[in-house]
């Protein structure tokens, strides 16, 4: 009887067609895909990891196609490629206005890609310098971009979540255009940090936000997890975090009517404020509300002005009133027309640790 039950285990015991010893693989982390002459430049982000040391290298090559660029790289190391563990993707902002398609349907395609990386566009400068860059807290560069992209998307309401999948729907959806995190570097150095959002009308990269419109575009696609922003009272600067966030979206007599609320709490103040007294709170609550409504009709007319619904409203008539979505040819010519109502409250919570500023 036993020996049944092990045969039994050995034929449905699942097996791993594609198994490799990973000591034979040349692990990659991170990609860069810039133009060139030849059409593509791609490189390849690679993890070194031995038993006395871990670093990092990078091996680049042209290609027509970027799957050509790959089979070069290829030829330059003695390991065989292996792309199952890449965790950011940059692309650089001159074949995003082109037309990212190509790039997609390579990732798509490619049967080792887990597709659970985070795509990012480089803005004006080359993806492959981005990937080439280390910083103090980190010499793996492909992790730094996914741990910076992943606390500043709690923290910072101007970054979103950059995974793959996320774009690649956006722009399969009816009404609704992505958008993308993008990078820049910033000194001689070259290090790098997070950017404003890329704009996309279907796979091309049109504009550039500004942090404002970046704000206001994650407020209307219902991103936010944390909001700071600052405001000015009797000539004091206070620093405020919304920290409850909740938008509603319906369409009422031929408009968009949006419904925000916020809660937050005072993180600082520049100089002396009677946070105690019910005419300074009630003017922080007002100002509050007038920054975050400057926000979202910052990101209204951006969208607009480009012709593109990143704001996702095309996607909601579609899913609500798709007989109206339905008798339109061209949504984003017609959202850019479209009357879009904005009310915004804001309540503050929470003063702080501090019942009074440590000034008075």
């Amino acid at each position: 009887m036993k020996k049944y039950l092990i045969l039994l285990v050995i034929i449905f015991l699942p097996g791993c067609w594609n198994y490799r010893e990973l000591n034979n693989c040349a692990i990659v982390t991170g990609m860069a895909i810039d133009y060139s002459d030849n059409g593509y430049n791609v490189s390849l982000l690679f993890s070194n990891n031995t038993k006395d040391n871990a670093s990092t290298s990078i091996l680049s090559a042209e290609g027509n196609t970027i799957y050509e660029a790959i089979k070069k790289i290829n030829l330059s190391t003695p390991k065989e490629i292996y792309i199952s563990h890449l965790s950011c993707i940059i692309v650089s902002d001159k074949i995003a206005k082109k037309g990212i398609s190509p790039v997609l349907d390579f990732l798509l395609r490619e049967p080792e890609s887990n597709q659970n990386f985070n795509l990012i566009i480089s803005k004006d400068c080359m993806a492959k310098d981005i990937l080439s860059i280390t910083t103090p807290l980190s010499d793996y560069p492909a992790q730094n971009i996914n741990s910076t992209i992943k606390v500043s998307e709690k923290e910072q309401a101007r970054v979103i979540d950059s995974d793959f999948n996320l774009f690649v729907s956006s722009l399969l959806k009816l009404g609704i255009n992505p958008i993308a995190n993008s990078i820049i570097t910033i000194d001689e150095n070259k290090n790098t940090k997070l950017d404003a959002l890329a704009i996309f009308k279907k796979d091309k990269l049109i504009d550039w936000a500004t942090v404002d419109e970046s704000i206001g575009i994650n407020m209307l696609r219902g991103n936010i997890k944390n909001l700071y922003t600052d405001i000015k009272i009797n000539n004091s600067k206070i620093v405020i975090t919304c920290n409850k966030y909740k938008i509603k979206t319906k369409y009422e007599n031929n408009k968009i009517i949006n419904t925000i609320y916020c809660e937050g709490m005072i993180n600082e103040i520049e100089n002396s404020l009677d946070i105690n007294n019910k005419k300074i709170i009630d003017k922080i609550e007002i100002e509050t509300k007038n920054m975050l409504y400057s926000y979202v009709k910052d990101a209204i007319e951006k969208s607009k002005k480009n012709k593109t619904d990143i704001l996702g409203y095309g996607n909601y008539m579609y899913k609500y009133h798709p007989n109206i979505f339905n008798k339109i040819d061209d949504w984003d010519e017609y959202f850019s027309t479209l009357d879009i109502e904005n009310n915004i409250e804001f309540k503050l919570i929470n003063k702080g640790a501090l019942l009074e500023s440590i000034g008075e």
